[in-house]
């Protein structure tokens, strides 16, 4: 009986292992989204892009970060928002695909309430690039295309091109197949921040975010597309702020 007896102790451990797996796997697939779509969402399927902040506020618990903050981007320009650490660029920018919820003021896009546009509509336009790239322990071209329905490949070689990742992937040995391991271990920071911009890119979005993507050569050229100027590998500025419109 003792070989029996210690299949079952090792049976009884997995189960138990097993059980509280689920009960934390549980408690995320349970989880209720803060941020959903409410009864006054529109029935929306395009969006032009146009920009507008009116006496925005936003505050973390008591901390106010934005104070009454006015700007409106037309359709097709491109600014940049600099300032010290801490002073509210990426709250700012965070409030534009509503991943943090606004509280006071107003914000539109196309002249709507951002509220009223359906979430899945609004961030399908949206190409978001965080301060940080998180990647998925698969190949290059899948953390690229990671959550397109479908896409042709010269969707993606122009994405590439265009954040200036062609030039590393031609000197991969599996070029688009390369394994980028958990959260992007195989690739230099810059590598990486370059994966995001492409996976942005790919999409075609209306609206592209930069959250202090600060690598000088592939900015201007990611930006060139939305700005409608020419980008020279050989001649372009030395500061990214310069190319905005």
């Amino acid at each position: 009986l003792t070989f029996p007896m210690m299949a079952l102790g090792f049976v009884v451990n997995l189960v138990q292992r097993g059980s509280a797996s689920m009960g934390r796997l549980m408690e995320v697939l349970e989880q209720v989204p803060e941020i959903q779509d409410g009864e006054w969402t529109q029935d929306i399927s395009v969006l032009e892009g146009e920009i507008e902040f009116k006496n925005v506020s936003f505050a973390y618990d008591e901390k106010v970060i934005l104070k009454n903050i006015n700007l409106k981007i037309p359709k097709g320009i491109t600014i940049g928002i600099t300032g010290p650490i801490g002073s509210g660029k990426s709250t700012l920018v965070n409030l534009i695909p509503r991943l943090l919820e606004l509280k006071q003021g107003s914000l539109t896009i196309d002249d709507m309430e951002i509220k009223t546009i359906p979430l899945k509509v609004l961030r399908r336009n949206i190409g978001y690039v965080p301060q940080e790239t998180f990647l998925f322990s698969e190949s290059l071209k899948e953390n690229i295309i990671y959550g397109l329905e479908d896409f042709d490949e010269a969707k993606l070689r122009r994405a590439v091109s265009i954040s200036a990742l062609d030039d590393e992937i031609e000197r991969f040995s599996q070029r688009y197949e390369t394994p980028v391991g958990e959260r992007g271990v195989t690739l230099s920071g810059g590598q990486k921040q370059r994966t995001a911009i492409s996976r942005a890119i790919i999409r075609e979005p209306k609206i592209l975010i930069l959250d202090d993507a600060y690598f000088k050569k592939p900015l201007p050229k990611c930006i060139a597309p939305f700005s409608g100027r020419e980008y020279d590998d050989y001649n372009h500025p030395e500061s990214e702020i310069s190319w905005c419109s």
